[in-house]
């Protein structure tokens, strides 16, 4: 991590007046950068160069100003007078570093790192960024034993557990990348991006009500996180709660107005709980912002389509797809639309593309498996719910559906079985079909 600047402290030693009237520029433009005055600072670091143009620190100072004020170039330019004037100080090297990787300049910032820990093999700091350098390289093992060496010479150093968790979730050590975050939380109680982390790597985990936890933290710290409150919005949405799912992302649209990802993540909850019509409104959000988003697309079409406008459906699922030509979904919901309007030998070419792209979706089997009981091969069709199945064990549409083409490919056993099932896992109608097919 970048070094803050400390105050200069005079040594007691007599000097020079010329010297010490350099002394007094340079700690009086420390207290202009201590106020982030850096461009006051940065006129003080000057006059102190003009009276000596061998002062490395004053060039290393004024390096960090004009770093602070986002002047990479000058930045850059300042550190290297600096090594040029010193090439012992550890500091200098690290600093030009962190310089380089602001410029993309990585294999120049890993040579300045370098530079450092030769002069100063237990430099902390050096190892952290070049473990960061190394892994915007994404040479992940490389950066772990950086990280590691950090830790190694700092074992209360947060950051780089935070740095090393995320290498380590990038390689899907995910119980090591967890600890480690764990771990930065722990030095450091209110560091917000260990907790937003943490909880994107519990959502993934399916841990939500954990992420939960963990992104109301980040709000806690920081009220005017949008992706904070998105994320939360989006596990309450995996914990079923729509409406609190609604109520974060109306306050992460309220911080961050126009986000696509906001307006596509609230029409999916407004969908869920039934409003298709309100849930279009938010896509169509969506899709004024970037007309290229495949996925807003995708969902408007699956809210038209549970407005019986399957047309429209499957216009939205062609332009997803013009978009993402690799799109399961899209293919696997433009083959639902056409099997609803009764094409039914392109719905299954469709959705046969989709199982092609994503072999593991059981809904794309299900369909696929509706579409093909519908030109009465109801032996395919039981193949195919077979296949759901295989994938899904639970899949209550699946049994309820294969009962009936079970029924009419002359399986009566086997298909009251199924309906039985599917009454035991609670699907909608399956009791009535029981009692029509199995009587």
């Amino acid at each position: 991590m970048y070094k803050k600047l400390l105050l200069f402290v005079c040594l007691t030693l007599p000097i020079l007046t010329c010297a010490q009237t350099t002394l007094q520029l340079v700690d009086r433009g420390d207290e202009r950068f201590a106020e982030k005055d850096y461009a006051g600072a940065i006129k003080l670091y000057t006059q102190a160069l003009d009276g000596d143009m061998r002062f490395a620190d004053a060039y290393n100072r004024r390096g960090q100003a004009y770093f602070e004020m986002g002047d990479y170039k000058k930045a850059f330019n300042d550190f290297t007078s600096a090594v040029t004037a010193d090439p012992t100080d550890a500091s200098y090297y690290n600093r030009r570093g962190i310089t380089k990787f602001k410029l993309a300049d990585l294999p120049g910032a890993i040579n300045d790192y370098n530079n450092a820990i030769a002069l100063d093999s237990t430099f902390e700091l050096a190892y952290n960024n070049r473990g960061l350098a190394e892994t915007y390289l994404k040479n992940y093992s490389a950066a772990i034993t950086d990280y590691t060496t950090a830790i190694k010479y700092r074992e209360d150093y947060p950051e780089a557990f935070f740095n090393r968790a995320y290498a380590r979730e990038a390689l899907k050590d995910l119980a090591g990348a967890t600890e480690d975050y764990d771990k930065a939380i722990t030095l450091k109680p209110r560091f917000k991006g260990a907790y937003f982390n943490r909880g994107m790597l519990k959502m993934t985990a399916g841990d939500n009500k954990a992420a939960y936890e963990d992104f109301t933290n980040v709000i806690n710290l920081d009220s005017a996180s949008a992706e904070a409150y998105l994320n939360r919005g989006v596990v309450s949405a995996k914990l079923k709660d729509y409406q609190a799912a609604l109520v974060d992302y109306k306050k992460a649209d309220k911080i961050k107005p126009n986000d696509e990802s906001i307006n596509i993540n609230r029409g999916i909850a407004e969908a869920a709980m039934g409003n298709f019509k309100g849930a279009i409104i938010s896509f169509n959000s969506a899709i004024a912002t970037n007309a290229k988003n495949a996925a807003a697309f995708n969902n408007r079409a699956l809210a038209k389509s549970e407005l019986l406008d399957f047309n429209g459906a499957i216009a939205d699922c062609s332009k997803a797809i013009e978009i993402n030509t690799l799109y399961a979904d899209a293919y696997n919901n433009r083959g639902y639309a056409k099997n609803q309007l009764k094409q039914y030998t392109s719905a299954i070419a469709d959705i046969k593309i989709s199982i092609k792209l994503d072999p593991q979706s059981a809904v794309a089997y299900l369909n696929l498996a509706n579409a093909t009981a519908s030109l009465k091969d109801y032996k395919g069709a039981v193949i195919y719910y077979g296949k759901a199945l295989q994938i899904n064990p639970n899949y209550a549409n699946a049994y309820n559906n294969r009962g009936i083409a079970r029924y009419f490919a002359g399986d009566k056993a086997g298909a009251c079985a199924d309906l039985k099932k599917a009454v035991t896992l609670e699907f909608p109608g399956a009791s009535g079909n029981l009692s029509t097919y199995c009587k």
